[in-house]
């Protein structure tokens, strides 16, 4: 079977664009399914619509993984003081998957990343 070929870099600016979309709307009283149709638009447009995994991210507290869960069906809204991991992400069978992945604080007006790691590619064996 010929495996599927996708250039790593296009995938990672793909990606990188999509959070970036999200991050645009990360604010109080957002709509969660807003957050998460902008990557999901963001990723279409660059070509990897049905590669998109369900779920874009999850919130953090209590529990490390719990509600906001970012995805299309979400009826949650977007609280300040609240920390969501945004985890936008293209995954391609027999390919592989390129995921940027952190944590970021709703403001009231504003998304706070709570990671300053550059975002870079990274081979996985």
């Amino acid at each position: 079977q010929e495996r599927m070929q996708f250039n790593p870099d296009k995938v990672l600016a793909a990606v990188v664009a999509a959070r970036a979309a999200a991050l645009d709307l990360f604010r109080d009283e957002v709509p969660v399914r807003d957050v998460d149709a902008a990557a999901r638009g963001s990723l279409a447009a660059a070509g990897f619509g049905e590669y998109v995994p369900y779920e874009l991210g999850h919130g953090v507290g209590l529990s490390a993984v719990e509600r906001p869960f970012v995805r299309p069906d979400s009826a949650d809204v977007l609280r300040a003081g609240a920390v969501v991991v945004l985890a936008v992400a293209v995954v391609v069978p027999g390919w592989g998957a390129v995921r940027v992945a952190d944590p970021v604080l709703v403001g009231r007006d504003r998304a706070v990343p709570l990671s300053t790691l550059p975002v870079t590619l990274a081979a996985m064996e």
